[in-house]
């Protein structure tokens, strides 16, 4: 019987600072997965997959027990995510190779696989691919829409369209391998296939003699090659070889089928600082895991193993009834050996004619029979499948295949039949279908680069994107619900409208104010959630993506996607991707942190001080300019004195501030109904336990705090709101095709972290601010505005401040509130004079439009 051992290697890479991949292998199951989805939770559903597979094919280890074990992996990881909100959107790739047993007891090396991972085997010196990537480029190239060679660099070969856990159902690739003595297996994620080419790999994985300079090899080479992919975090590819007898898992043959066997797996796991032959899972993206199988010294590689008469099978270390794992199931007898004659010899020399083979005592119509019933069976079985599969797509699939970009009908769809109108709350039309010359029709956008960042695109080599994704499935055409017998004997399809929430004129407010500068400004109405405006820069023009012509749609598409001086991409929105340390106006949050969990603070006096000493450490802090400044946290916040609300966070500890952040949203994805919206960041408490210099800072809005515009908004407008957060919409209502409506949105909320009481007291601090504070002279008198100024101290020398303003108005009775942030401004630069201007005419011109005049003023153009 043979033993296999396995070499493994780990590396960090050289970009990413996180590992979300996990890897299992014993002496039967190795699995590779791949994690994907921030804030850990990639971490986390790999984690899920590999212990769910794990246990499920101990449970069961059939070919269909491997792949129930990876549905029940997906069915944990949409259940986990379910549960724990901040982990939504997280999945994984899934690779494994097992050995598996048949009814009868055989045994084979069998594949599973879900998404980009990759399987290779290398059979004297070639290297084959086993498996095919879930990508949307491999995809089209199977659709014949693009070449291997076009496939290889298109941006979008790391889509998935397939993944663990990121849908209900997940439809799994299984393969039985054909694996001879000699070769080698290697499982690998992403991050090793897309560094090194395959001669490279097959160069590396099959020279050394010696397993461990193998993985080695492969690790070193990843490094040199850059070790950025997706999964280039961390390496762990492993070679088997054999190492020697060992104890055997016996299994029973049924008699009369002479059914393939092979050896069982015993894996040696090697890695940085752990003893050779310890198990354990393996933490992080990991590059792979190899299976060698090969000779076994003096005998075949096989689960129940041949000799000759002069050799005896059987030993005394190989009793099955010593073994501790048993199939399931499954009667345990001796194992015979083979005689020279081919008979049956179960070690009693006086008992020799015993024939291996017993159909001869059924007779040939009885044999005949069976065998016709196993047909019979199988072909019930493929027919049960095939009508699974047909109510599968017909009736739970349906919906997310109608909507996919892979479908080609979408694209046919949309050049033969108009797609739905994308308008604008004063009824701008934003996206439209108009017939083309060549016939069919034309996606246009009239207002172009504005409004680009929300509309999105359609694009007939990219997919969709921004709203345009969003309600993809209500702006395509779809079935009308009859209105007359002739329609219920054939149906009619059209497009619904999308109606936004959006004001155009406000837009261009923003635009003009920010006047070329990267930056983001929201405007939302506290009371429903209604988002008035949202305008970003860097921003593109989404016509080229409309193209035809590849060429041109790929032209556009590099520009975009490629970040400019400051690290955004044009292909994006500032708003709600990019988040920023917000400075002192989270100060707000910190004040709310202060009612919630310790109201006495409030009339606490902190001294006056220019600057204070941060403990366990010889740090200083000091304010803005070095003002004098303290007293009680009303008087401190108008001209938000940085010493003295440090102190109240050291005296508030990391528990209250950390709870305080998350009651508002912080680490979660703010349901706008927009996709790619980021969540914004605060430490856990955990995380200030040996730091309390972090905490004094994060207090401040610096260091490890990250947020956006539009979470900052809802901030403001949750104060505004009397404590009560709303759930923030674009969409404002969905038209048919004859104007009636048929949703409209109801207004929602999402978190309550604040009593009205509570809010009511940060109101009249927040007025103080644009009164007599760090905004004094930037509002009108008659807005009647609350406000808070943030200017973060990051980036070099020469820039070095992200400039924020959040504001609300009327502060008695408020129905606009804003944020705005200038990212990378000069050292002198500040929230006020920055982010000032901008605020001050997005608050004037929400009122206006409120009140139903232009948003555009003499003073504020648009």
């Amino acid at each position: 019987m043979t033993r296999w051992r396995c070499a493994a290697a780990t590396d960090i890479g050289l970009v990413r600072q996180t590992n979300q991949d996990a890897v299992y292998v014993d002496g039967a199951l190795a699995v590779v997965a791949d994690g994907m989805g921030g804030h850990a939770a990639g971490e986390v559903a790999a984690q899920i997959a590999v212990e769910t597979v794990r246990a499920g094919y101990y449970a069961d280890e059939s070919v269909e027990g491997l792949v129930a074990a990876v549905e029940r992996a997906n069915a944990a990881i949409v259940r986990d995510a379910k549960e724990n909100p901040e982990r939504f959107g997280m999945g994984t790739t899934l690779l494994a190779v097992a050995i598996t047993y048949d009814y009868a007891g055989a045994s084979s090396p069998t594949l599973v696989h879900v998404g980009d991972s990759r399987a290779y085997q290398l059979r004297d010196g070639a290297l084959r691919q086993l498996t095919q990537d879930h990508s949307v480029a491999e995809e089209w190239v199977r659709l014949g829409r693009l070449t291997p060679e076009e496939a290889a660099v298109h941006p979008r070969r790391h889509q998935l369209t397939r993944g663990v856990g990121v849908e209900e159902e997940v439809a799994v690739d299984v393969l039985s391998i054909d694996a001879l003595t000699g070769d080698r297996i290697l499982l690998c994620s992403d991050g090793l296939s897309n560094e090194l080419v395959p001669d490279e790999l097959a160069r590396l994985a099959g020279d050394p003699a010696d397993l461990e300079d193998a993985v080695e090899g492969l690790v070193a080479a990843a490094r040199a090659a850059g070790g950025h992919g997706p999964s280039a975090r961390t390496l762990a590819p492993a070679s088997l070889h054999p190492a020697g007898p060992a104890r055997s898992r016996r299994v029973p043959r049924d008699r009369g089928r002479g059914g393939r066997s092979h050896p069982l797996v015993r894996v040696l796991l090697v890695l940085p600082g752990r003893l050779p032959g310890s198990r354990r899972h393996l933490p992080g993206p990991a590059l792979g895991h190899a299976l060698v199988p090969a000779d076994p010294p003096g005998g075949d590689a096989l689960l129940h193993e041949r000799a000759s008469p002069a050799r005896p099978a059987r030993r005394a270390g190989d009793d099955p009834r010593a073994h501790p794992r048993r199939r399931p199931g499954l009667r345990e007898e001796p194992v015979p050996r083979v005689a020279a004659r081919g008979h049956l010899d179960d070690d009693h020399d006086d008992d020799p004619d015993v024939d291996l083979d017993d159909d001869h005592d059924e007779g040939p119509g009885l044999a005949v029979g069976r065998r016709l019933s196993l047909l019979a069976a199988a072909i019930l079985v493929l027919f049960a499948v095939v009508v699974g599969q047909s109510l599968n797509l017909q009736f739970f699939r349906a919906r997310a295949l109608d909507a996919s970009p892979l479908n080609p009908r979408n694209n046919t769809v949309t050049a033969n039949q108009a797609r739905g109108e994308i308008v604008a709350a004063d009824g701008t039309i934003l996206a439209q279908s108009v017939p083309a010359a060549n016939g069919g029709y034309k996606r246009i956008y009239p207002l172009g680069s504005l409004m680009a960042g929300l509309v999105g695109f359609v694009s007939p080599y990219y997919g969709t994107w921004a709203l345009e994704a969003q309600y993809n499935r209500q702006l395509t055409p779809h079935p009308q619900p009859p209105q007359s017998l002739a329609q219920v004997l054939a149906p009619t399809q059209a497009s619904d409208n999308v109606v936004l929430t959006i004001n155009v004129g406000l837009e261009r407010v923003i635009q003009h104010a920010l006047a070329g500068r990267d930056g983001a400004g929201v405007v939302i109405d506290p009371r429903n959630g209604d988002v008035l405006a949202m305008y970003s820069n860097p921003t593109y023009n989404p016509v080229p993506f409309t193209s035809s012509n590849y060429a041109v749609a790929a032209a556009a598409w590099k520009k975009d996607t490629t970040n400019n001086a400051h690290g955004f991409p044009p292909l994006g929105e500032l708003a709600t991707q990019q988040t920023f340390p917000p400075g002192s106006t989270f100060k707000v949050v910190t004040t709310s942190a202060v009612l919630l969990s310790k109201p006495q603070l409030l009339k606490k006096v902190y001294p006056a001080k220019t600057f204070i000493h941060l403990p366990n450490s010889n740090k200083t802090l000091s304010n803005y300019a070095y003002e004098l400044c303290g007293g009680t946290i009303a008087e401190m916040l108008p001209p938000s004195c940085d010493t003295g609300f440090a102190m109240v966070g050291l005296d508030l500890g990391g528990n209250a501030l950390s709870a305080a952040a998350d009651a508002y949203g912080f680490n979660e994805v703010p349901p706008l109904d927009l996709p790619g919206v980021a969540a914004s960041n605060f430490p856990p408490a955990s995380a200030f336990t040996y730091d309390l210099p972090q905490l004094a800072y994060s207090s401040l809005g610096q260091q490890n705090v990250r947020e956006s515009a539009l979470m900052d908004a809802m901030i403001a407008g949750t104060v505004a709101n009397g404590g009560v957060e709303m759930v923030p919409h674009l969409m404002k209502e969905i038209t048919g095709p004859n104007g009636a409506v048929v949703t409209r949105f109801k207004k929602s909320v999402w978190k309550t972290p604040l009593s009205a009481a509570q809010a009511a007291q940060i109101v009249p601090l927040m007025v103080a601010v644009a009164t007599s504070g760090t905004a004094a002279g930037i509002f009108p008198a008659a807005d009647d505005v609350a406000a808070k100024t943030g200017t973060s101290q990051t980036g070099t020398v020469a820039q070095n401040t992200d400039d924020w303003l959040i504001a609300f108005a009327p502060a008695s009775d408020p129905t606009v509130a804003a944020a705005v942030v200038v990212p990378y401004q000069v050292t002198s630069a500040t929230g006020a004079s920055v982010a000032g201007p901008i605020i001050a005419c997005l608050i004037e011109g929400g009122l206006a439009v409120q009140a139903g005049h232009p948003a555009a003023s003499s003073a504020c153009p648009g």
